[in-house]
């Protein structure tokens, strides 16, 4: 029997500063669900499920950065050795270089999940979400060095 078929029979009281209930309420408005309770056993099996999946969304995330980071790398290098860019790897670069907010952000939530989930106070796990993203962003502008002002000629060119 799943949780949502069980009988709702245990009462649960707790304490919540009021910009933790606001936040919730406004989730639940959000969201379209009808009681604040509701809202909060939903809000409770999401960060049940997210703990669950949180070492399989740490691995995907650094396998994920280490490929594209490595990607990166040797475009700058095929770029310094002269070879010819063709139009295919432009817009390859462009969809890489959108998609690297995806995975700044992330990188930001896994780090928070992974405070959370040490104990670390919400305050805490902001901040280490903040810097993981920092040092992504780091990790891929060191990566990009060279494509920025090859890209910048080529665009010009092409009138993007």
């Amino acid at each position: 029997m799943t949780d949502n078929q069980q009988n709702k029979t245990e009462r649960v009281q707790l304490l919540m500063t009021p910009t933790e209930l606001s936040a919730i309420d406004d989730w639940g408005f959000s969201n379209r669900i009808r009681t604040r309770a509701e809202t909060i056993r939903r809000l409770c099996q999401i960060g049940i499920r997210t703990l669950e999946e949180r070492e399989t969304l740490l691995r995907n995330r650094d396998a994920a950065t280490d490929e594209l980071i490595a990607f990166l790398e040797r475009y700058a290098d095929a770029q310094e050795s002269g070879r010819e860019t063709d139009p295919f790897e432009l817009d390859l670069m462009k969809l890489i270089r959108a998609s690297t907010q995806g995975a700044i952000h992330t990188a930001g939530f896994a780090e928070m999940i992974a405070a959370l989930s040490q104990g670390d106070s919400l305050e805490d796990a902001m901040a280490a979400a903040q810097e993981a993203r920092e040092k992504l962003t780091s990790r891929l502008a060191d990566a990009e060095h060279g494509y920025a002002d090859l890209a910048a000629g080529r665009y010009k060119d092409t009138g993007e």
